[in-house]
């Protein structure tokens, strides 16, 4: 049978200074699959990708219809923060997923990319490699979200986010754990609402400020 589905692409920086919160991340990616699959609806339209990035990047789960997803990664912490690899990868695997998507006859929504980090880039490049993914004439440029906890850079989230509202800082002196569960909290429901509105026909993004997180764009004028 064939609908209309929404990519998702959860990118998640796993580099040494995540090491303490993997636990956490871990835990944090099982709830979400979880709550999302519990919801008929949004599951049969979501279609889940997650991708890990350090120095360098990989695909933890192929993009897959949550309902059929029996096994999860277990995340580790290692090396530097690159973001032009996991840019590179995204594109690549967003041009390949969304031609396999329209084989099987979907109506494919405009990628969504929810891209996590604490931390700035080590590379000098990666706004070169951002701006190919984001680029106008990638047929299949996604929407980015972007949010930061620890020493992000708010100036680098709000350049990742494709709209000024879609980039999100943790508040100063929240603790990184709570704001791990809060943020995927509020990616959960978000998700879940972006999926029914998917089934519905409406086909309206849902990217909303998660508890503990302030918008970006309050800060920055």
């Amino acid at each position: 049978m064939s609908y209309a589905v929404l990519p998702v692409y959860l990118t998640l920086d796993v580099s040494s200074s995540m090491h303490w919160l993997m636990g956490e991340l871990n835990n944090a990616i099982e709830r979400v699959v979880s709550e999302i699959s519990t919801d008929s609806i949004a599951a049969s339209r979501l279609r889940l990708c997650v991708i890990s990035f350090s120095h360098d990047a990989r695909i933890e789960l192929p993009l897959s219809d949550v309902r059929r997803v029996d096994h999860l990664p277990t995340l580790v912490a290692h090396g530097d923060t690159n973001y032009s690899a996991v840019f590179k990868l995204l594109k690549q695997k967003i041009e390949e997923d969304v031609a396999t998507l329209k084989h099987e006859q979907h109506t494919v929504l405009r990628p969504l990319v929810l891209f996590i980090t604490d931390g700035a880039p080590v590379d000098r490049d990666w706004m070169i490699h951002l701006g190919a993914l984001q680029d106008e004439g990638f047929r299949s440029r996604p929407n980015m979200a972007a949010f930061g906890m620890g020493d992000a850079d708010p100036e680098v989230l709000q350049t990742i986010a494709t709209r000024r509202e879609y980039a999100f800082l943790s508040r100063v002196q929240t603790n990184p754990g709570t704001a791990i569960r809060a943020l995927f909290s509020s990616l959960a429901s978000s998700m879940t609402a972006s999926g029914r509105s998917v089934g519905s026909g409406a086909a309206m993004l849902q990217v909303n400020a998660p508890d503990r997180f302030v918008s970006i764009s309050t800060l920055i004028t």
